[in-house]
């Protein structure tokens, strides 16, 4: 924890309050500046009901967006990996995070 990091979360934040996507344009311009991007802790959480279950659409639109990142990732010379959260929903920390309002992050 230091100014750097401080740094990266708020501009993160700033990403999300004006709804900026974080996708291959993106992507191709930071490596652009010399820099590597690596993907990490990649999850993708759907809205869940009280039963921890999505939507039946929601699936096909999550996968649409792993879809993405996977694809943008290796067509940009500088992005050298992309790491999942996990494996399965089991451990992960998005449901305790969202108090249960959001779950099936991961691909399993």
């Amino acid at each position: 924890m230091n100014v750097r990091s401080d740094a990266i979360c708020a501009l993160i934040k700033d990403f999300e309050r004006g709804n900026v996507p974080i996708d291959a344009p993106n992507i191709a311009r930071l490596t652009a500046l010399g820099v590597q991007v690596q993907i990490t802790e990649l999850d993708v959480s759907l809205p869940v009901n009280s039963s921890g279950r999505s939507e039946p659409g929601d699936s096909a639109r999550q996968a649409n967006i792993y879809r993405g990142i996977v694809r943008a990732c290796p067509n940009s010379p500088g992005c050298t990996a992309i790491q999942s959260w996990g494996f399965s929903d089991k451990r992960s920390w998005i449901g305790s995070h969202s108090r249960g309002a959001r779950g099936e992050a991961l691909p399993f």
